[in-house]
């Protein structure tokens, strides 16, 4: 090491040389001067030293200030024990500083509170002094292993570290603290030439203060006061066994995250070249993976088959009838032996896997992913294990269990948002079922990893629909339109809207019709109508409206002027409309025509009539477009012959029938045709097809409905 790091007042950190004691440096931020201490070297390639700053600050409150600007000071007494302060006590500050280390270990997901140890180089003997928060964690942050394990000798290593803070101690003036460092490391090199690295002993001194070294530098977490470490290499049951176990399972789970085994790749640092295998052997403890396999291996043969076939399956597990036909035993005794079988495994192995696990599946206990993704996330998580989907199958069941969801995962921590989420989205879409992304987005805040899996569940589980870059509550005609509505943000043509759907002009216009809010703009376009001033009514609906506007009479020259410019229709077609039933022209004045001054003709003059006793008929060619719901037309002539009046609209059944269809006079037909509709099923019902004649007789009586044939049938035998 040629160079420490100190931290200024202002917050800025800078290198001083050590090797040239009392060279001043400069802050480069507050030009504040610093001195290099003289440095002990081991011949060590530890990296870079964080410096204790202000060592006795309050334990409250965050150093003021670095190293100040002197020379070597007067070493003190080494032997005179440190005035102890008045707000704090030693047992205080071993707790403060432990718990450094411990929120230290935690924040890196390397084992809980009790764990620490195994991942710690050492835990030194804290003095009675208290020290600040900062200066704790910049201690603590030296302990890591990451960088130190794959030095010959670790023990050195973490003299080294004591030795260093001892040097920062006495140039700080705080010279009997700094030999209490010194002293422990004094007595950690001793004990290493008595005993090997993992079998420290406390030698007995007289003059040694009692102070409390770990055993171990890799960190057993044992005292030093007459223990020795446990041996681990079997399945032992003891508390540092455990810990040690638990760390290492937390350890292999981080390396399945990094796809590394090494140990500071782990924990974010350079390689070490010991990997987490390497590391157990050393410390003679049998990783999860392992146990777990030696459980399985001195299984017997029916009952590891009962576990891998049945208890502990990724997939579908094999039946009760196709396990008792393996064994050629009932159903009831594979249950039987099933469940004590179960239970066993998972409180041998559920704490110890939840830690392997955990750094691989944490983001799928928060998240939806798809079932394959999450026994991909599993299997890789346990991949040394000889039965890898079994131990994965333990995995998700001590972190889960998941819930299948149409190929889905979902863990119990989502579970209720997720059953919920789409009435929410329902409740949440506007009346024509489109949804904002902003909505989407934060109904669904945190549930998926990324936007592209969010919308291939919620068009895959949720059905949701997608249109012109935006959500639709089901995926329907009507949505996909209305949101190419939204997406034109003004009034459109149906070819327009049929471009950006998909759909044909034809359905468009049909469904156009049909949308709550939609209305007319003018003859080609439609909008909301939020968006439309003065909805279009067609041109018959202009017509009388500008009639009842002027008291039931208007100017002719008015309708053939205003309504071409409004809604870019032609003079022609309104021309067309007054010269209908509907409408009555007097001395240049349009008004609407009475029912009781319609004026019908002959029947006999009507193309394809006929006649049936008193009730008149017309023959007509049924075409393609009848059978798929458009309508019959029948003469008015005919229909007021039978009784039916302008403006009826009527509801009547088909003789002989179950059937009903619609009978509706709209005087202003420019063909001059009521509508006999709603009969595309009581043709196909009956038998028609396209090309076929039929006579049509509507009524206000039971209508009749024949096929040509069945006309000449009847007349024939009104003849005879």
């Amino acid at each position: 090491m040629t160079h420490i790091l100190v931290r200024c007042e202002c917050g800025a950190k800078l290198q001083l040389e050590i090797k040239v004691a009392g060279k001043v440096c400069r802050c480069p931020k507050c030009y504040s001067q610093f001195t290099a201490p003289e440095a002990r070297m081991f011949g060590l390639n530890c990296g870079r030293v964080l410096s204790v700053n202000r060592i006795f600050e309050n334990i409250n409150s965050e150093p003021t200030a670095s190293f100040t600007t002197v020379s070597a000071p007067q070493r003190a007494d080494a032997n005179k024990p440190p005035a102890p302060r008045a707000n704090g006590t030693a047992a205080s500050s071993h707790a403060r500083v432990r718990e450094a280390l411990q929120r230290l270990c935690r924040d890196s997901s390397l084992g809980r509170e009790s764990g620490s140890a195994a991942v710690a180089l050492a835990l030194h003997p804290w003095p009675d002094e208290l020290v600040s928060q900062s200066v704790m964690d910049a201690i603590a942050a030296e302990l890591l292993p990451a960088r130190n394990l794959n030095h010959h000798d670790i023990r050195e290593v973490a003299i080294d570290r004591l030795l260093r803070l001892s040097e920062s101690l006495e140039y700080e003036c705080k010279s009997s603290l700094a030999a209490r460092y010194l002293d422990a490391a004094n007595q950690l090199q001793v004990e290493g030439t008595q005993q090997s690295a993992l079998g420290l002993s406390r030698p007995h001194s007289t003059n040694a203060p009692e102070v409390d070294l770990v055993s171990s530098p890799l960190g057993f977490g044992f005292s030093t006061l007459g223990k020795s470490p446990v041996d681990n290499s079997d399945d032992s049951t003891s508390s540092a066994s455990t810990e040690l176990a638990e760390s290492l399972a937390c350890l292999s789970g981080l390396g399945a995250v990094s796809g590394s085994m090494d140990v500071g790749l782990i924990c974010g640092d350079e390689p070490t070249g010991v990997t987490v295998q390497e590391l157990a052997r050393r410390l003679k403890v049998t990783l999860p993976l392992d146990r777990f396999d030696k459980y399985l291996g001195q299984l017997s043969s029916r009952d590891r088959d009962i576990l891998v076939s049945r208890s502990f399956v990724l997939g579908p597990p094999d039946t009760l009838e196709e396990v008792a036909h393996r064994w050629k035993i009932t159903r009831e005794r594979i249950r039987q032996l099933e469940v004590p079988l179960k239970a066993k495994l998972l409180a041998r192995f559920t704490d110890t896997f939840k830690r392997l696990g955990l750094p691989v599946l944490s983001e799928y206990t928060r998240r939806l992913a798809p079932i394959e993704i999450l026994y991909s996330a599993a299997r890789r998580a346990v991949s040394g294990s000889q039965w890898k989907d079994t131990a994965a199958a333990v995995v998700l069941q001590t972190i889960g269990p998941w819930r299948r969801n149409d190929g889905w995962a979902v863990h119990p921590a989502i579970d209720e948002r997720v059953r919920s989420l789409k009435s929410c989205l329902e409740k949440a879409a506007d009346a024509h079922g489109l949804l904002s992304n902003e909505i989407v987005l934060d109904l669904c805040r945190d549930l998926f990893r990324d936007e592209a899996v969010l919308q291939k569940y919620a068009q895959h589980v949720l059905e949701l629909g997608r249109a012109c870059g935006q959500w639709t509550i089901r995926d329907t005609q009507k949505c996909r339109i209305a949101a190419a509505l939204r997406f034109l943000g003004q009034p459109a043509t149906k070819d327009e809207v049929a471009a950006l759907t998909g759909l044909t002009s034809a359905n468009v216009g049909s469904v156009f019709g049909t949308l709550e809010g939609v209305v007319r703009a003018d003859r080609y376009r439609w909008g909301f109508e939020e968006w439309v001033d003065d909805t279009y009514d067609g041109i018959f609906g202009e017509i009388v409206q500008r009639i009842e506007e002027c008291g039931g009479s208007v100017p002719l020259n008015l309708i053939l002027r205003d309504i071409p410019d409004r809604f870019g229709v032609s003079e022609a077609s309104v021309k067309s409309y007054l010269a209908t039933d509907a409408f009555i022209i007097e001395d240049g004045f349009v008004s609407q025509a009475d029912n009781n001054e319609y004026t019908a003709k002959s029947p006999e003059t009507c193309s394809g009539a006929v006649r049936i006793g008193d009730i008149w008929g017309q023959r007509l060619p049924l075409l393609e477009r009848h059978f798929m719901g458009y309508s019959l037309g029948v003469s008015f002539d005919i229909a007021y012959a039978n009784g039916v009046r302008p403006d009826d609209d009527l509801r009547v059944p088909v003789a002989g029938t179950d059937y009903e269809v619609s009978v509706i006079w709209r005087r202003h037909n420019l063909n001059r045709l009521i509508d006999v509709g709603r009969a595309s099923n009581f043709l196909k019902a009956a038998g028609y097809k396209d090309g076929d004649d039929v006579v049509v007789i509507p009524g206000t009586w039971t209508p009749r409905s024949h096929s040509l044939r069945a006309f000449e049938e009847e007349t024939r035998d009104m003849e005879d």
